[in-house]
């Protein structure tokens, strides 16, 4: 890949080159049992191979791979390792709290914000609370090769602070066979979804790097917290970067700030559309970005000052 902004071709990225690569799928919970009872939740990790340079770990240092773990969700569910411990042993008690229904999963909760009571009220794991309820309800089945994979937290990207991501390639998802998913089907559906899928073509997925460039609004060390991409980095960076999605020059049709005598290629079988006289539709004036918790989880909030009684 040549012809990379300078702040992108960092590290790995810095030169043109092929490394060969090993891709690993699997599901992020901690328990064994049919992917019904694991959930959606997929990880996704990459060994990249003929990697020169020094490395960090200890015992490896001379070690010529570089590894990159992902998941289904831009976010992770703790910030520190402290929570880390008590919320991993909440998740290994899950089903005790699902099978009590409605009043086990408010207990599940509370021992999430209070530390199973071990926190004082300023230690509160709102945050906690806040990216599992997120994740819970916003991480939906699909099949992995459709699937949107992050680093969840930052990394250093040469001389710059980035976030890592793997999405499908537009080329590659058009041809996929399983677009649905149904988890109940049986025991494993996600790995014969993938063979089916891989022993029928190749597939391609994009790295994408999105660098930290507000220290405030992309917090290193808040996992918590999904960085934004402001309107401006998108129309730059993917709505007009044609060569992000394999449309060499072209720029989205509907949003893109297009040229005199613009096109724009749909891919089809056997041959593909081209349409002439693109014009720009859409120009960026401004814009402002806020933040507003469900009425679901207001509700929560609410039942939880209530049983306090702090309301």
């Amino acid at each position: 890949m040549a012809d990379v902004p300078a702040a992108y071709a960092q590290g790995i990225y810095a030169k043109p080159g092929r490394h060969g690569a090993l891709i690993r799928f699997s599901s992020t919970s901690t328990h064994l049992g049919t992917d019904a009872q694991l959930g959606p939740g997929l990880g996704f990790a990459i060994k990249i191979f003929d990697i020169d340079g020094p490395k960090l770990v200890e015992d490896e240092p001379d070690s010529t791979t570089f590894d990159l773990v992902l998941k289904n969700n831009p976010i992770f569910i703790s910030n520190t390792a402290k929570h880390y411990l008590f919320i991993e042993d909440i998740a290994n008690n899950a089903q005790d709290y699902v099978t009590r229904g409605k009043a086990g999963l408010h207990e599940l909760l509370a021992d999430v914000l209070t530390g199973k009571g071990q926190l004082q009220q300023q230690e509160w794991a709102w945050d906690e609370v806040f990216a599992i309820v997120r994740v819970a309800t916003q991480t939906h089945v699909r099949n992995p090769l459709l699937t949107t994979f992050w680093s969840m937290g930052a990394v250093r990207h040469g001389d710059y602070i980035a976030k890592i991501r793997v999405a499908p390639a537009a080329e590659s998802a058009t041809h996929v066979i399983h677009r649905d998913l149904d988890l109940t089907i049986g025991p494993d559906v996600f790995y014969p979804t993938l063979a089916d899928e891989l022993q029928a073509r190749p597939f391609d997925f994009d790295l994408q790097v999105q660098l930290c460039t507000d220290l405030t609004a992309m917090p290193v060390n808040v996992l918590t917290v999904e960085w934004p991409e402001k309107l401006e980095f998108l129309q730059q960076e993917w709505i007009n970067n044609g060569n992000l999605m394999d449309l060499g020059d072209e720029r989205d049709p509907n949003v893109g700030l297009q040229e005199d005598g613009a096109t724009f290629t749909i891919p089809q079988h056997p041959v593909r559309r081209r349409i002439h006289g693109i014009q720009t539709f859409n120009v960026l004036r401004g814009g402002e970005y806020f933040f507003m918790p469900s009425l679901s989880a207001l509700r929560w909030i609410g039942d939880l000052r209530q049983s306090s009684g702090h309301a």
